[in-house]
């Protein structure tokens, strides 16, 4: 849900009622079959002691084992999910890297995001704040070339996001789903949200292509979120 501060929370509740059922049930029938007979018939106190131990034993037993079966299920649930994170952060190296194709930026800029491709790094965020700066700097240029042909801003970014639109679309509809309704992590989900926003206005810059450099400023915001999203799952992961 969406807080007041703009923000977007997820909230789960969730009770095992199942679970509830197996320790209420049994155990309860036995703990008053016991009470029962320890005031009907006295003489069979110690029998009624015994009814009561069972059933105890039974909700120990019950609650332990479903206690490690959540442990068990949390823990393949948390490998899942950093597997999921990991796959973000290896298409958002894997479109920014590929901008230099398109954005003629000095490659030691990339080679800092391709840091961070196979394994998260630290220091990859700031490579993507660099590179969106270098962008910047480059639209103020407008020197655009293509095969020695001189094109606008907004025909580069074009063929640059026909390319990488499986990529974009991977993070947007397959794995941030998955994230978003299994993480906990307010920082993680906002940049998240964060992304997907700045991922539709870069669709709408691409539609409104004829508007002057419209399309070069969205991929610009594109870059920084992107490493606004790697830098939230380096500190998801890490925690």
């Amino acid at each position: 849900m969406k807080g007041g501060n703009g923000t977007y929370r997820v909230v789960k509740v969730q009770i095992d009622w199942k679970t509830v059922r197996i320790l209420i049930s049994p155990s309860a029938v036995l703990a008053i079959i016991a009470v029962i007979i320890l005031f009907v018939i006295p003489a069979y106190a110690n029998f009624s002691y015994f009814l009561f131990g069972i059933a105890f034993n039974i909700v120990i037993t019950v609650f332990v084992i479903d206690m490690l079966i959540r442990y068990r299920q949390e823990q393949r649930w948390a490998k899942v999910r950093n597997l999921t994170l990991t796959a973000i952060s290896t298409l958002l190296c894997d479109v920014a890297s590929s901008i230099w194709e398109y954005g003629d930026v000095a490659w030691d800029l990339i080679d800092g995001i391709g840091d961070g491709r196979n394994e998260l790094n630290p220091n990859t965020p700031r490579a993507f704040e660099r590179l969106a700066d270098a962008l910047a700097e480059r639209a103020r240029r407008d020197d655009f070339k293509d095969d020695s042909e001189i094109v606008t801003a907004s025909d580069i970014v074009v063929k640059y996001y026909k390319k990488y639109l499986w990529e974009l679309n991977q993070i947007q509809l397959v794995l941030t789903p998955f994230v978003v309704t299994s993480s906990s992590d307010q920082k993680l989900i906002d940049a998240l949200f964060e992304f997907d926003t700045v991922h539709r206005e870069f669709c709408i810059g691409i539609r409104a292509a004829g508007m002057v450099g419209e399309a070069w400023d969205r991929m610009v915001d594109l870059v920084r979120s992107s490493g606004k999203l790697y830098e939230a799952i380096l500190g998801s992961m890490k925690e």
